[in-house]
């Protein structure tokens, strides 16, 4: 399980920043990192648009960033069944 944590954790982080960076002279201005790892809609945003414009690295980013959208919550109900199975 704690394997599945830190597979989720890379699949997060690595986009975000990614995206961050491919942002960084498009969003002058604007506090649009307020929030981090949860602004999914600024981060799949910015993947999808630099994805359109053929950045070959942001489609990869974007699919990586939406498993670990949909892992998360798995993980976190695995974690629960794990802990009320094992009492």
């Amino acid at each position: 399980m704690s394997t599945a944590i830190v597979v989720g954790l890379v699949f997060s982080a690595v986009p975000f920043h990614y995206a961050r960076y491919l942002a960084r002279g498009e969003t002058e201005g604007r506090p649009t990192w307020y929030g981090g790892f949860t602004n999914l809609y600024l981060v799949v945003r910015i993947l999808k648009a630099h994805a359109r414009r053929g950045d070959r690295w942001a489609g990869p980013a974007y699919i990586a960033y939406c498993i670990s959208a949909a892992m998360t919550p798995a993980v976190l109900v695995g974690l629960i069944v794990q802990d009320y199975w094992f009492r």
